[in-house]
């Protein structure tokens, strides 16, 4: 973890300050190619929901907007390349929680990350071996489990670490850095790691593998603790709330419905982009709308 990293979170929960207003972008009469406006998109990696939305919108906007994706590791990345000067990406995925502890560490941020929409709720899964004899992500042992998690760049690095953070128990708690689909496999062979934190619109692709393969080797342990729920200084509201996991929609990794946590997944773009291409942004605006309503009608009730 960086060193600025590690002191926006030591003033992650000091108490509500005001933030002004960010400078209007400013305007530009420069000239640029004919036919639809590119739009650098960062998104994350190979088969992630962040790259199936920039799909979905690639086929929304197709002949308005030039969508050119950008795979990075994730959330943090995603802001990175944003916030750069100049600018490597023009919009960006990032999770909610990514995205408080960046403006933390960047307080000059609010210039370059204009947020445009929330587009859907991810759901923090903690997949343990079943020989793990927690049921509940608090009851953890520090000395027999560790928990794996995405590497640096992607937000479930980030999510752990901000759950940290608000639940100071769990700094006690081993974890290392792996791809996810090798995090799977580690998890499943129990010999080096506990838990896999898996970070995820519902339904995600790598928990319908776990339940469908492993579901006799795995669990999910439930996330919920109040302090999850702490007011930071740049929010003036809890960034996770609670959400209830179904058993009948993981019958195998489940024995009964639980309770999880839920982060929102916002689309950022940067305000010059939006000030040199209006057309563009009209047509980026109308395409977030309908990815929205489809996240929400096809979210579990």
């Amino acid at each position: 973890m960086s060193v600025r990293l590690a002191l926006a979170l030591l003033g992650l929960l000091a108490p509500a300050v005001s933030v002004a207003a960010p400078p209007a972008a400013p305007a530009t009469t420069a000239a640029r190619p004919a036919g639809p406006p590119a739009l650098r998109l960062c998104t994350g990696p190979k088969g992630g929901q962040y790259e199936a939305v920039a799909q979905r919108l690639t086929t929304l906007l197709a002949g308005q907007v030039d969508v050119q994706q950008v795979r990075t590791h994730g959330s943090w990345d995603n802001l990175q390349a944003l916030h750069a000067d100049p600018p490597r990406c023009d919009a960006a995925l990032a999770q909610e929680d990514a995205h408080l502890l960046y403006r933390a560490e960047h307080p000059d941020a609010a210039v370059t990350l204009a947020r445009l929409a929330t587009l859907y709720s991810e759901t923090v899964h903690l997949l343990c071996n079943r020989a793990v004899r927690a049921d509940r992500l608090v009851d953890l042992d520090p000395k027999r489990d560790a928990v794996l998690v995405a590497p640096y760049g992607s937000g479930t690095y980030i999510t752990w670490t901000v759950f940290a953070r608000l639940v100071p128990a769990l700094a006690r708690i081993r974890f290392a850095e792996v791809t996810t689909e090798e995090g799977l496999l580690k998890v499943v062979d129990g010999v080096t790691a506990s838990c896999l934190l898996i970070v995820n619109a519902p339904g995600g692709p790598l928990l319908a593998l776990a339940e469908r393969g492993f579901g006799h080797k795995l669990k999910l342990v439930e996330v919920k603790h109040p302090q999850l729920h702490r007011l930071t200084r740049s929010n003036d509201r809890p960034v996770y709330r609670d959400v209830p996991l179904r058993q009948r929609a993981h019958p195998r990794l489940l024995a009964a419905d639980q309770t999880s946590q839920a982060v929102d997944a916002v689309f950022f773009v940067h305000p010059e982009w939006q000030a040199t291409e209006p057309v563009g942004r009209q047509a980026l605006t109308r395409a977030l709308l309908t990815v929205a309503t489809e996240r929400a009608a096809a979210a579990p009730r």
